[in-house]
């Protein structure tokens, strides 16, 4: 696996450039340090985050214990420099994610690292063979800006279906949407840093039979979404305090397989 994470906006600072981060699949050659990209890439790298600008400068490592390939980034929080001045600080690290190769060897997989886990609180909401109204019934008392989501959605005459999160229930709000039709995955934001380019952004995904898996880890600001062990959209949330509610939506029947969130402990241990 090779990655490249070009900025082609005349060598702009890094929270105004373009910085995806992009990768082949491929052979490379210790001797004459030649990288060869598969062909089913056609020289066409593929996207690992389908965010704008927050996931950047991938740094790779093999867990010694696990033997697992593990990546982690840069999070770029998207404030003017000002802001970040005022604040004291820019940006953040993102959580570690482990890849893999399919079982084909043609693409690859990711999620984050299972470590995570033991950060988990208290359980707010689980349920099992759910509708979409018994769904967010259990999901009308959760609210919170440091969470872990996990849920899979099974889209039955649904043509669109998804989650929205961090919301008032109104007009602030971050929402992440399957497109059925156009086998998309897309992030939206209505309350985007003040330096980010963008509030909407997609990419392809296909579902796992009929199936959308999706993990997403809300750190404050920061939301960190992984679909079907495949993609991910990292997005900067600067929303309201009071802006903490979570609903899921469709434009038809939706199941909910399953669905499980807690709130997530500081990694810092008071002394």
């Amino acid at each position: 696996m090779h990655q490249i994470s070009p900025s082609f906006q005349n060598c702009a600072p890094a929270g105004l450039a373009d910085n995806k981060v992009y990768y082949f699949l491929g052979d490379f050659d210790a001797k004459t340090g030649k990288f060869t990209p598969d062909e089913h890439f056609d020289n066409n790298p593929a996207l690992l985050d389908y965010g704008c600008n927050v996931f950047t400068g991938p740094s790779v490592f093999v867990d010694p214990q696990s033997g697992d390939t593990c990546v982690f980034s840069i999070m770029q929080d998207q404030r003017t420099g000002a802001e970040e001045g005022a604040a004291g600080w820019a940006h953040c690290v993102g959580l570690t994610r482990k890849i893999w190769l399919n079982d084909e060897g043609t693409d690859v997989k990711m999620r984050p690292v299972d470590a995570l886990h033991t950060l988990e609180g208290d359980v707010l909401a689980t349920g099992e063979n759910l509708t979409l109204e018994q769904a967010n019934d259990a999901l009308a008392n959760v609210k919170g800006d440091l969470l872990y989501i996990k849920a899979t959605l099974t889209a039955n005459d649904a043509k669109q279906f998804g989650i929205q999160l961090k919301s008032n229930g109104n007009t602030d709000m971050t929402s992440y949407t399957y497109d059925v039709e156009h086998g998309t995955v897309s992030g939206d934001t209505r309350n985007k840093g003040s330096a980010a380019s963008l509030n909407h952004v997609s990419g392809p995904l296909m579902l796992d039979d009929g199936k959308l898996f999706m993990e997403i880890y809300i750190d404050r600001s920061l939301v960190e979404a992984f679909f079907n062990d495949t993609k991910s959209i990292s997005m900067r949330s600067y929303s309201d305090y009071d802006s903490q509610k979570i609903q899921l939506f469709a434009d038809g029947d939706l199941f909910v397989d399953n669905l499980y969130i807690t709130d997530m402990q500081s990694i810092y241990k008071e002394k």
